[in-house]
């Protein structure tokens, strides 16, 4: 007789919990600023992706306008502009009310997602000739950047990108990550796997322009669960963004843990 693991997912407070701190790892990279203090954080680096750039986390209790303001001067001698990330558990409630009103416009609503590892589809036709592998060396992790660069909208900063992982450790005992989606022999997909004390978070899903409606997202998807399922996790999570989230509902994962929402700020 067989006795069946009762599947309980995390509470939403452990699912955003990866989130930010998957964010707080990558700027502990030598080349970010970060403030933290006890009821939020902000980070910035000369690097187009918008969360490279951003505030997190925040509870703010008392004095929310003047602590805003604040953050803002920061950026003003460094950027044109900045991201916030509303999460389920910021402060105060009005808080996106108070970005609003200094400029503030809403970017992106993206929904937290999870699964259990066990019930993650495998059996989904994949395409024969698509291999991966996690990334050891500068060289895939030049490939690695220059997907997802190019995937993104902004081929010309790839370098810049690379120059800030190039001080990533890329040695398995790392809790991130990077795996690269190969079709044939030529790289063109991305991934990466942030593991902490509970989860493993799924981010920076990328493929090729040339190489997507062929089931490689997909494929490069089933490759971080396996990953994430090797080193022990039963859970994993991710921040549903619209391209890839038809892949997430087909592969098993579920909403029901809120969502980030992304606000642009000018800070000039």
């Amino acid at each position: 007789m067989t006795t069946s693991r009762l599947k309980i997912l995390p509470s939403p407070a452990v699912v955003e919990q990866n989130s930010v701190n998957y964010i707080k790892f990558i700027a502990s990279l030598p080349r970010f600023e970060i403030r933290e203090e006890p009821d939020v954080f902000w980070i910035s680096v000369d690097a187009p992706v918008f969360y490279f750039n951003s505030v997190f986390n925040a509870r703010l209790d008392g004095n929310a306008e003047q602590r805003i303001e604040t953050i803002i001067e920061f950026f003003r001698t460094r950027r044109d502009w900045f991201t916030w990330h509303i999460i389920p558990s910021s402060q105060p409630e009005n808080l996106a009310q108070l970005l609003m009103a200094l400029g503030a416009e809403l970017l992106e609503t993206i929904p937290y997602m999870a699964v259990d590892l066990d019930d993650v589809q495998r059996e989904i036709p994949l395409p024969s000739d698509f291999t991966w592998t996690t990334v050891r060396t500068h060289d895939d992790l030049a490939s690695w950047t220059s997907i997802y660069c190019h995937a993104r909208g902004y081929p010309e900063s790839a370098y810049k990108l690379f120059n800030i992982f190039a001080d990533l450790d890329l040695t398995e005992k790392s809790p991130f990550q990077l795996i690269l989606g190969y079709l044939g022999n030529t790289p063109v997909s991305t991934y990466s796997v942030f593991m902490d004390d509970e989860t493993a978070g799924f981010y920076s899903l990328t493929t090729l322009p040339e190489a997507r409606g062929h089931g490689i997202g997909t494929a490069i998807s089933i490759a971080a669960a396996d990953l994430a399922a090797e080193r022990g996790y039963q859970i994993a999570t991710l921040l549903s963004e619209p391209p890839s989230r038809n892949i997430c509902k087909r592969l098993g994962f579920v909403d029901g843990f809120g969502a980030m929402d992304i606000y642009r700020l000018p800070a000039r």
